[in-house]
């Protein structure tokens, strides 16, 4: 499957238990993909607090709150052309959109 789906421009969703090789898989389909020779960003949603994973994710501007001092860029901007893995999405990502409404 990995073999499969690396070359496509796809979005992959990639499912298992913690512990299962999810990032491993994640791997291998940047390694055999056309994305390559870009970053590729591991990202544990569960060490981070919403506030945090959004600020992370999507960056922030100067001033935006207490200690923000300069301009970040988020993951995804830094990843533009590569990859970006989210795993334990499932508590902390859901945590963080209801937060951000």
């Amino acid at each position: 499957m990995i073999q499969k789906v690396a070359p496509t421009d796809s979005t992959v969703l990639v499912h298992g238990e913690s512990g299962t090789g999810k990032e491993l898989v994640a791997r291998a389909v940047h390694a055999n993909s056309l994305r390559n020779k870009e970053v590729f960003f591991a990202v544990d949603c569960a060490t981070l607090s919403s506030n945090l994973l959004e600020s992370e994710l999507f960056g922030y501007t100067r001033g935006a709150f207490t200690g923000a001092e300069k301009n970040k860029d988020g993951i995804f901007k830094l990843a533009d052309e590569g990859t970006v893995f989210l795993d334990e999405i499932t508590n902390e990502l859901q945590n963080c959109f209801l937060a951000c409404r």
